[in-house]
């Protein structure tokens, strides 16, 4: 069952694009944004973390391209320099 879902994006200005996926567990999203981060080759990137439903989750995949349907995230991610990952609750 999931419980979160999660955009991960690069951070520089204007970027309109993300990744979206779903998740069981907030160590499963810290995976993901680290492997995120190795796939893009930069450390500057981040993740808004929602918590699940299946409603926001329909939402989420009738606005992808476009942007986030979803008010305040419970978590945002960031990956640091050496690769540790800083979870703040939002």
């Amino acid at each position: 069952m999931y419980k979160w879902i999660v955009y991960m994006q690069m951070n520089f200005p204007g970027n309109p694009s993300f990744d979206l996926t779903r998740v069981r567990s907030l160590r499963e999203a810290e995976n993901l944004l680290r492997g995120f981060s190795k796939t893009v080759m930069s450390d500057d990137v981040s993740a808004s973390v929602y918590t699940y439903s299946d409603a926001d989750w329909s939402e989420a995949e009738r606005f992808l391209g476009v942007g986030c349907p979803l008010d305040y995230p419970d978590y945002v991610l960031e990956v640091g320099p050496r690769g540790g990952v800083r979870r703040e609750r939002a």
